[in-house]
Parts: structure tokens; C-alpha cells; sequence
């Protein structure tokens, strides 16, 4: 896989066995969804993020905000026979349209992931571009999140989501902490900033920070 841009950041999110994930993105306080996970009407791949239409002689991308499209790629979700799942996305972080974006997991199905942390096997691979003399590429992942890991101490068991971290706009391709931030917890008392470095189970996309 290669790449000409050297602020991507794809995201692979995996699972094996008969479990309802879908993955999303959202601003801060999630004003904004980047994907809707109503099961009723979910909305996914270039219908979402890419499909255009025409305003007034205007050709605007769907479900875009004003300053355009939220530059987010997706690639889908296959399943084999085997039962492994994967679902990913591309995201150019030097163009995102707010400073942060948060990344989670989110069961659709009638569990609740509050009650699958440690069954589920369920991760999240991160990748960012490799640099070499002609062009930058995804090998490794750069850091895998694994719902194992999160911390689940403060969501009740009707619990749908993990927010597994958050994307940081620009920074060094080179540099994590300049990509990726750790999901957080603000406490209403004291104000103090708590950081979750393999993630939070949260009722709410409200809840993320």
C-alpha cells in the first residue's frame, strides 16, 4: 500500500466470531457526527463520505459542513468465511476540519460492549505512513488498541462504545503522541484531566473527550 500523502493515518478495525461492531468518528462533543450509527438508518462508506450532488449549479460533497468534507476515506467492511471481520478508513490529518477527532467502536447488536470487554476479540491498528526515498507507505501497525486493555471502571452495562483514542490534526508523521491522543475524562469537580491510554467504555458519544 502506498501513499503520497505523509499526513494519512489509516485506521484497521478487527474482529472474529458472530459480534455487531461498527466504527465511527466524531468532533468534539459530538455536534457533528462523521457517521451515523443509527441501526435504523445507518449511513456508510462514499454514500456518506464522498457522494456529491449538485446545490444551485454547485457540486458539494453530502453531509459535508461548511468548510467542506470531513477527508475521511472508507474502505469498508468485509467478513470471511471464517469469520473474521474487518472494517477500515484513511484519514489525512493535515485537512481534518476540527483539531481532534474521536475514533470508537460501538456494538449495534443486542450486547452491550460494556459486557464484552473481556470476551470480545476485538482491536484497532493504527498505521502511519513509512518514510522512504520515493514515497510514503503503511507496513506495521504503528499501535493496536485492544478492547481487552479498556478501561470499562465507570460505564454502566448498557454501555454501546468504546472510544478507543483521538486523532490530533497535522503533527510529524513520525511522532504518536503527535497523532494520537489518549481518550480522556474530565472530572466535573475538580476539572482534572484523566487519560485513558487503551481507551474508555462510554454510554454516550456525549461522554467522549
Amino acid at each position: 500500500i502506498t501513499s503520497t500523502r505523509p499526513n494519512d493515518l489509516r485506521i484497521v478495525v478487527s474482529w472474529s466470531g458472530h459480534y455487531d461492531f461498527t466504527t465511527g468518528l466524531a468532533k468534539p462533543l459530538f455536534t457533528q457526527p462523521l457517521q451515523s450509527l443509527s441501526v435504523e438508518r445507518r449511513v456508510l462508506g462514499y454514500e456518506y463520505y464522498e457522494t456529491t450532488e449538485t446545490v444551485d449549479g454547485v457540486i458539494k460533497t453530502k453531509y459535508s459542513d461548511s468548510e467542506g468534507s470531513y477527508n475521511v476515506w472508507y474502505h469498508g467492511v468485509s467478513t470471511t468465511e471464517n469469520g473474521l471481520s474487518a472494517e477500515s478508513f484513511t484519514i489525512d490529518t493535515s485537512i481534518m476540519t476540527t483539531d481532534t477527532y474521536h475514533v470508537y467502536v460501538a456494538s449495534t447488536g443486542d450486547d452491550y460492549i460494556k459486557n464484552l470487554v473481556s470476551s470480545a476479540p476485538l482491536r484497532v491498528d493504527v498505521y502511519l505512513p513509512d518514510a522512504t526515498a520515493a514515497f510514503y507507505h503503511f507496513s506495521r501497525p504503528s499501535k493496536t488498541f485492544y478492547l481487552l486493555n479498556a478501561d470499562d471502571s465507570t460505564a454502566n452495562q448498557k454501555a454501546k462504545y468504546w472510544h478507543v483514542f483521538n486523532i490530533i490534526k497535522g503533527g510529524d508523521r513520525t511522532a504518536m503522541t503527535e497523532k494520537i491522543g489518549p481518550a480522556q475524562y474530565i472530572d466535573p469537580v475538580t476539572g482534572s484531566t484523566i487519560n485513558y491510554e487503551n481507551g474508555r467504555i462510554v454510554t454516550a458519544p456525549s461522554e467522549m473527550r
